[in-house]
């Protein structure tokens, strides 16, 4: 008597094979994916720097001592748009520059690493780039 054995379907070994195959690729996705956010979050960085220099020297021409803009609301006087941009980005002012930095990115490779400044006085930007090691 013949023993009847179907041949459709597919062995455990073949579909182990698949998933681990599945799994390799989806990990170097994701890491793909990672790096594009991070460029994402820099080119907001650089973007709201943009903003921030236009921001200053408008303040300082409108103003009739030639006074620097200060505080956040002083630049967001000339450009209200800031305050709908800023969300996890963040302005600081040192006495001289407008550090811009970004929460996520100060999280991953620790606050003053990546950051874009604007000169206070001449509306020079700095823009941020993402440390060395993590371009690789």
């Amino acid at each position: 008597m013949a023993v009847l054995r179907s041949k459709k379907g597919f062995t455990l070994i073949e579909l182990l094979i698949v998933v681990v195959i599945v799994g390799i690729l989806a990990t170097v996705l994701i890491s793909r994916f990672s790096g594009a956010k991070d460029s994402a979050y820099l080119a907001n960085i650089n973007a709201i720097a943009g903003q921030v220099s236009q921001a200053a020297m408008a303040f300082q021409a409108n103003d009739i001592d030639n006074t620097e803009a200060s505080t956040v609301a002083e630049l967001q006087t000339m450009a209200s748009e800031l305050a709908a941009e800023m969300g996890q980005v963040n302005l600081t002012n040192d006495g001289t520059n407008w550090i811009i930095t970004h929460d996520v990115l100060d999280t991953k490779y620790g606050e003053d690493e990546v950051q874009a400044t604007v000169n206070m006085e001449t509306g020079v930007v700095t823009a941020a780039a993402l440390p060395a090691a993590a371009e690789e």
